[in-house]
């Protein structure tokens, strides 16, 4: 069991919502946060897990407002990158410096791009769209499209890679 700290306020909130004589803090948010017995059955027969419907229970019975702000991005899907970069690297002779290569791939996709793509990551490191990219290049090793012995910052088209790049051309 792990102990945990709260204000007094938290603290006097729980104790609202406590059954007097029955409850703990612990028993609370395990209601409050839907993992109390109760509701694990409804899981059972529902197959899954939804963890804000117990707090907007306890909203709804305090007539309260429920909504959550779901800022979700907008970005180019990885599989939209696959095709750029293999005609980069075989633009390029087949293999690349990463600098080289994300240049390329920007103007080959930059019309596609969405304001969300353009931003910087949450870390501020780096521009949203070129970790897509990267990410993007770690599926196309996994699939066995670039070759995943090549040199660190070097990326490289494998006969596959080529293979399917031809294929997904003549499709188009």
């Amino acid at each position: 069991m792990r102990n945990i700290e709260i204000d007094e306020e938290v603290y006097q909130a729980l104790f609202k919502l406590a059954k007097s004589f029955e409850d703990t803090p612990n028993d609370v948010l395990r209601r409050l946060l839907g993992i109390d017995g109760r509701y694990e059955e409804q899981i059972i027969q529902k197959g899954k897990r939804d963890y804000e419907q117990p707090l907007k229970n306890l909203i709804s019975s305090m007539n309260l407002e429920y909504k959550i702000s779901k800022n979700r991005i907008k970005i180019t899907p990885l599989e939209d990158y696959y095709v750029p970069i293999l005609e980069t690297l075989v633009e390029l002779g087949g293999t690349g410096k990463v600098e080289q290569i994300l240049q390329r791939v920007f103007e080959k996709m930059k019309d596609k791009f969405t304001e969300d793509d353009l931003k910087d990551v949450p870390s501020g490191v780096d521009v949203r769209w070129r970790k897509c990219a990267q990410w993007a290049r770690f599926k196309l090793i996994q699939m066995g499209l670039i070759s995943k012995t090549s040199p660190r910052g070097i990326w490289e088209i494998t006969s596959e890679g080529k293979d399917y790049l031809d294929k997904t051309e003549k499709d188009l």
